[in-house]
């Protein structure tokens, strides 16, 4: 499950997030290159640049940030599901 801190954490605000907490952020959601540039409809070789680059455009640094609280709020669902499962 990621961490709430992780999706905050990356990239102070008002800075743009670094292309090494892009990655980072990615490889915490255990999503691939290929598949994150299939959610977000571009080549995986856009997805390599950005995890090179000094600083991530604002629309990949919103659309990954996006996904990681999606992950988050999808494993807290299915905790809770669990846990309501065994009363």
């Amino acid at each position: 499950m990621i961490h709430l801190s992780r999706v905050t954490r990356c990239g102070k605000w008002g800075q743009a997030m670094t292309g090494q907490e892009f990655r980072d952020l990615r490889k915490s959601m255990k999503i691939s290159q290929e598949k994150l540039g299939e959610i977000l409809e571009v080549q995986k070789r856009t997805i390599i640049n950005q995890e090179k680059s000094d600083t991530v455009p604002p629309v990949y640094e919103y659309a990954i940030r996006f996904l990681a609280i999606q992950s988050r709020r999808e494993s807290l669902q299915t905790m809770t599901d669990e846990l309501l499962a065994l009363f």
